[in-house]
């Protein structure tokens, strides 16, 4: 692990990343292989422009490259759905298409990158199927035997975001989604807490949002 020793989280994962690369230069290194996110140069979120900035460094930083992109991992979404799931519906932009990918597929391609040496291009690797944020949700209500059902949430600017995505492989549902399940969590709190019988603790909105793991 290397620490960058500044205090912005925007800057530590930044200059990070390019002593890292500073580092492995005057180490001699042959190949850096580094991972990022798909739609990290599109899509304006404050976590993705941080990464973004990282990114950039390593073409810069004198060392053969390549760097891979990633959809959306499914972990996290099942994350996602489970904290949205505390509400009688499952609200999304159900209508907004990804290709989430498994972890386990990436780290295979992250391996074959290695093996093949620097291909100094980025490059993006996403799941083999194409699905809308409600056929994914009613997938994930179906296998968990769950009886809510995924309701679409008008969203500003999703027409567009999802043109981005069927145009470019952006994965913007599922970041999109993250705020919205965040929001929805908060909110399934708060009415829990208020339906609560006296005396009985009710889920706080950080158990809603982070639930254990069954």
């Amino acid at each position: 692990m290397v620490r960058s020793g500044v205090q912005s989280p925007r800057r530590a994962r930044a200059e990070g990343t390019a002593r890292l690369v500073a580092t492995a230069r005057r180490a001699g290194v042959s190949h850096i292989v580094y991972s990022s996110i798909v739609g990290v140069d599109a899509i304006p979120w404050p976590y993705l422009r941080k990464k973004l900035a990282a990114e950039q460094h390593v073409p810069s930083g004198q060392v053969p490259w390549s760097i891979v992109r990633a959809t959306q991992f499914f972990p996290p979404l099942d994350g996602f759905l489970t904290a949205a799931a505390r509400l009688p519906i499952v609200p999304g932009p159900t209508d907004v298409p990804g290709r989430p990918v498994d972890p386990h597929d990436f780290a295979e391609e992250l391996a074959r990158q290695i093996a093949h040496g620097p291909s100094l291009r980025v490059e993006s690797y996403a799941g083999p199927e194409t699905l809308s944020f409600g056929e994914l949700a009613d997938q994930w209500l179906a296998v968990r035997g769950r009886r809510e059902r995924a309701v679409r949430l008008p969203i500003p600017g999703t027409s567009a975001l999802s043109g981005a995505a069927l145009t470019h492989g952006y994965e913007v549902a599922y970041y999109v989604f993250a705020a919205v399940t965040a929001v929805a969590a908060v909110v399934s709190a708060l009415m829990l807490e208020s339906s609560a019988p006296r005396g009985e603790a009710a889920p706080s909105a950080d158990e809603v949002l982070d639930p254990e793991p069954a």
